[in-house]
């Protein structure tokens, strides 16, 4: 969450155009509608940018954690409200030291 504008701008176009995509690319048919979730690493800096800014991302993603995975999997009760989730990073999921290492290759001659 570096800029919140461009966050929220960029992830308003995803939302719009993901039945688009669902559609097109998968062959899935429709009506298909996109709920917007904001999945974040569950850290201190990730709590502390979603508090800084709670007023904007408050109106944009109103529900948190339990509520929205309950509505999720419910499939209902969500009527375009979208939420942050905020996930635990695992080395699974290619976190940690390894994964911010760069990884070089060396060019072939």
């Amino acid at each position: 969450l570096t800029s919140i504008e461009a966050t929220l701008r960029k992830h308003d176009e995803k939302v719009r155009l993901a039945p688009v995509v669902a559609q097109r690319r998968l062959g899935l048919g429709g009506p298909w509608r996109a709920i917007p979730v904001l999945v974040l690493p569950e850290s201190g800096g990730a709590r502390r940018r979603l508090a800084a800014h709670a007023s904007v991302l408050d109106r944009a993603y109103p529900l948190r954690g339990r509520e929205l995975t309950t509505r999720l999997r419910a499939r209902r009760g969500l009527d375009r409200l979208g939420g942050v989730l905020l996930l635990p990073v695992t080395r699974d999921m290619g976190a940690g030291r390894a994964a911010a290492t760069p990884h070089r290759v060396p060019r072939s001659r």
